[in-house]
C-alpha cells in the first residue's frame, strides 16, 4: 500500500472499506484540524454545536455535551458528577 493511499472503514458497515488518496491538501486539512483541536484543549474550551437529525441515532445521544450545555456549564457538570 502506498503511503499516500489509506483504506478507511465506513462506520456501521461490515468489512467495507473505501480507498482515500492522502493528498497534500488532505494532509494540510488534517494538520489544521488537529492544531485547532489542540488549541481548544489548551484553552479548556468545548465548542458549541447545533444538534441535527443525525443526533437521534447517535450512541452518545444521552450524554452529549450539546444537551448538557443547555442546562449547565461544564464546571457545574463536573462538580455534580464528582459529588455523585
Amino acid at each position: 500500500m502506498s503511503s499516500n493511499l489509506w483504506e478507511i472503514s465506513n462506520y456501521g458497515k461490515t468489512k467495507h472499506r473505501t480507498k482515500v488518496e492522502f493528498t497534500p491538501e488532505l494532509r494540510a486539512m488534517l494538520v489544521r484540524t488537529v492544531n485547532e483541536m489542540h488549541q481548544y484543549w489548551d484553552r479548556k474550551y468545548t465548542p458549541k454545536v447545533k444538534p441535527t437529525e443525525k443526533c437521534k441515532s447517535c450512541s452518545l445521544r444521552n450524554i452529549c455535551l450539546p444537551s448538557l450545555l443547555k442546562t449547565e456549564t461544564v464546571d457545574e457538570y463536573l462538580r455534580r458528577r464528582l459529588d455523585d
